[in-house]
């Protein structure tokens, strides 16, 4: 399944984000998926499980957010929701769209664990 690898590539990204902001941990990732993106969100959870164990995500949970299927018509300018196999404008009913969005994977957040900062040694005056 592919999802396994999405959630390896997830991982390399985090991994790389924390490291960057001087992050201890990782508590969540949350990614935006479409239905035209070719990955079910439905796998994801199990690959992600499969994935994260031998990593510093370990225990970090998946937040998958779906996002909806979105068409620009060309005759009248207007974004429609669709559905696959059902791409027409819905409001001028013309067949001339172009997709808008809902073919994205797309990780959009990370909460990092955050070293505490150092506190001032209190002086006794």
């Amino acid at each position: 399944m592919h999802e396994l690898s999405i959630c390896q590539a997830l991982i390399r990204e985090a991994e790389s984000a924390a490291r960057d902001r001087g992050a201890t941990g990782v508590r969540c990732v949350h990614v935006r998926i479409g239905p035209l993106s070719g990955v079910e969100p439905k796998l994801l959870a199990p690959a992600w499980e499969a994935a994260t164990p031998a990593t510093s995500l370990a225990g970090a949970a998946l937040r998958v957010e779906c996002s909806p299927l979105v068409v620009r018509c060309r005759e009248c300018n207007a974004l429609s929701r669709a559905r696959p196999g059902d791409l027409g404008c819905t409001h001028c009913g013309a067949f001339s769209t172009v997709l808008a969005g809902g073919d994205e994977c797309l990780l959009v957040g990370l909460d990092l664990l955050l070293p505490e900062p150092a506190r001032p040694a209190s002086s006794k005056c």
